[in-house]
C-alpha cells in the first residue's frame, strides 16, 4: 500500500507542539515529552479518527502542561473544534490535589458526549498506560519507580482501573472508542492486576 502523504496541518501540529513542550521531559526520565502527544496521535490515528482530531492529540497537553501557548493561540492556528478538543481534554483546576483533580477526571469521563474528546482524553491514558507498564519493566525496582509520580501506586491503581471502566461504559459509543477503551483496560489490568 502506498504512503499517503501527511496532511500539512498536522506537520504544523507537531511543528507547534515540539515548540510548546520544548526542552519538557516525562515525568522521571530523560524521555522527551514530545513523544508522549505523538503516540496520542498514533494511536486516535490507528483507531479511524479524523484529523481534526489527531490534531488535537497532538496538542492535548499544551494548554495543560506548557507555558507557552494558551487556548487562543490554538484556536487561531488549528481551528474552533480542535481548540475545544483540546481544552475538553485538559484537567481543569491545576491548583486541586491530586485525588481531587482524579475524581472530577473519572465523573467528567463517565458523563461525557462528545466522541472526540472522550476519544482524545482515551489515547492520552492509554499512551500514559503503555510507557508506564513499558518503564516498569525496565525499572527493575517497582517502589523507587511509582516515587516519581504524585501519589503512590495504589492511588494509581484506583485512579486508572476507575478511569478504565469509565471508558468501558462508553467504548460502544463510536469505532475509536472500541478500539482505544479495550487496549486501555487491557493495559491497566497488565499494570495494576496484583
Amino acid at each position: 500500500m502506498p504512503e499517503k502523504p501527511i496532511d500539512p496541518k498536522v506537520a504544523e501540529a507537531v511543528r507547534f507542539a515540539a515548540e510548546a513542550h520544548g526542552r519538557q521531559a516525562r515525568k522521571g526520565t530523560g524521555t522527551p515529552y514530545l513523544i508522549h502527544p505523538l503516540g496520542v496521535a498514533r494511536l486516535l490515528d490507528a483507531a479511524g479518527c479524523g484529523v481534526e482530531t489527531v490534531i488535537a492529540g497532538i496538542l492535548h497537553d499544551v494548554i495543560e502542561d506548557s507555558r507557552h501557548h494558551g487556548e487562543e493561540e490554538i484556536r487561531q492556528a488549528f481551528g474552533g473544534r480542535v481548540a475545544e478538543i483540546v481544552v475538553g481534554a485538559s484537567e481543569p483546576n491545576r491548583g486541586d490535589s491530586w485525588k481531587a483533580r482524579k475524581q472530577h477526571t473519572i465523573g467528567f469521563i463517565a458523563s461525557l458526549t462528545d466522541l472526540e474528546i472522550l476519544a482524545v482524553s482515551c489515547a492520552d491514558k492509554l499512551d500514559n498506560m503503555m510507557s508506564i507498564r513499558q518503564d516498569l519493566e525496565w525499572a527493575g525496582d517497582e517502589t523507587v519507580f511509582w516515587d516519581r509520580f504524585n501519589a503512590p501506586r495504589s492511588d494509581q491503581g484506583w485512579y486508572y482501573t476507575r478511569l478504565a471502566q469509565a471508558f468501558a461504559a462508553q467504548q460502544n459509543k463510536s469505532a475509536a472508542l472500541e478500539f482505544l477503551a479495550p487496549r486501555f483496560l487491557s493495559a491497566v489490568d497488565s499494570v495494576f492486576r496484583n
